[in-house]
């Protein structure tokens, strides 16, 4: 998990003197970052609409794992997991949520993963 690693992101003033913030994001995660192709994603879009308003150029990071994260140079993390009964360790600072999504899993009722999950005594249904 990403709050495993240090918070060690400048502060306002330094990336200000410095003309540079840092985007860090996955490189493959349309429609919030992708690092190839014509479209970036609204997140980094959003992260450049940021240093524009600060005034500074922005730069990006990809990023896939924690070890990336915590080599890399992060001014800004534009896609994190915020759970309000887990806050973040050490010194990271989160946002308001700016956007909330899930992930389901859809399955045939007759299929396989129906069968392991009924081994297990998981009931599949669809919401209410």
């Amino acid at each position: 998990m990403l709050w495993n690693a240090p918070a060690d992101a400048r502060s306002l003033e330094t990336v200000i003197e410095r003309g540079t913030l840092t985007l860090c994001a996955s490189p493959n995660a349309l429609p919030f970052a992708s690092k190839s192709g014509a479209v970036p994603g609204f997140q980094i879009e959003l992260g450049e609409k940021i240093a524009q308003q600060l005034g500074v150029k922005p730069t990006r990071e990809w990023v896939v794992s924690v070890i990336q994260y915590r080599r890399a140079d992060c001014d800004l993390v534009l896609d994190v997991i915020a759970r309000q009964d887990t806050p973040p360790a050490g010194c990271a600072r989160v946002s308001r949520p700016y956007h909330r999504s899930g992930v389901v899993l859809a399955v045939r009722s007759d299929g396989s993963i129906a069968r392991i999950y009924a081994r297990y005594g998981i009931e599949l249904r669809a919401p209410q």
